[in-house]
């Protein structure tokens, strides 16, 4: 009898793990109706494959391509309005739609977005938040395929001491997600590591999806936010 009663105090467990795992990985932060319509600019191209979605210009092609990886349980889309902004400079970004909205489940897909494009030259990844993390590791694991890295509200658990591949790093002060140690730690043991700090800015807002969970309060528009990091991603790859 007490057999029967641990077995289902067991299942009974179980199933509440199991609850708790589906409705973790079923929720997720999802773009505001704004980054929905985003994309409004006429020259810009979207193409949904499987498992990324292509921002390109209509009036050139390029040969710099930026693969994205979206932050840990965000909707892609939220992304919209940050990457378009590059788009309209002429880069192709390639924007990862990532199972459950975790990279952590298909962090090689950078190898299958550039095998479909061989015409671009010169490659760019990062990513924001956990999307960082899995990108750098994907530059970290092939350097000779990337021109640099760029991580939004991201560090790397990476040495980048050991490798010589360009690292562009942007979080904003008001920024409560990351975490600091890590990211120092991360800092300070990197090369070529360019870093801005932008003020007033949180974690949330490089994707266009409300208020996360833990984060600061901002000081600055989500607009303004994004403006800031396209500038400065531009610099660092037309540079």
């Amino acid at each position: 009898m007490k057999t029967k009663k641990l077995l289902r105090l067991l299942f009974l467990l179980l199933l509440l793990i199991l609850g708790g795992l589906f409705y973790y990985l079923s929720s997720s932060y999802e773009p505001s109706s704004a980054a929905l319509n985003s994309p409004t600019d006429a020259s810009i191209q979207l193409v949904e494959e499987d498992d990324y979605i292509l921002l390109s210009s209509t009036m050139e092609q390029t040969n710099r391509g930026f693969i994205f990886y979206q932050g840990g349980k965000v909707e892609e889309k939220a992304y919209y309005p940050l990457l378009s902004r590059l788009v309209e400079e002429d880069i192709t970004v390639f924007l990862s739609k990532m199972p459950f909205n975790l990279a952590v489940f298909n962090a090689d897909l950078a190898e299958e977005i550039m095998t479909d494009h061989p015409n671009i030259t010169e490659w760019f990844i990062g990513g924001h938040s956990l999307g960082g993390a899995m990108a750098s590791s994907v530059a970290y694991d092939r350097p000779h395929l990337f021109e640099g890295v760029i991580l939004l509200g991201a560090y790397s658990t990476k040495d980048f001491s050991t490798i010589d591949l360009p690292v562009l790093s942007i979080y904003g002060n008001r920024d409560l997600i990351l975490n600091k140690d890590n990211y120092t730690s991360f800092a300070d043991e990197s090369n070529n590591l360019r870093q801005l700090i932008i003020d007033g800015g949180n974690h949330a807002q490089f994707g266009d999806y409300g208020p996360q969970k833990g984060d600061g309060v901002a000081t600055i528009s989500g607009e303004e936010q994004q403006r800031i990091t396209t500038v400065e991603i531009l610099d660092f790859i037309t540079d």
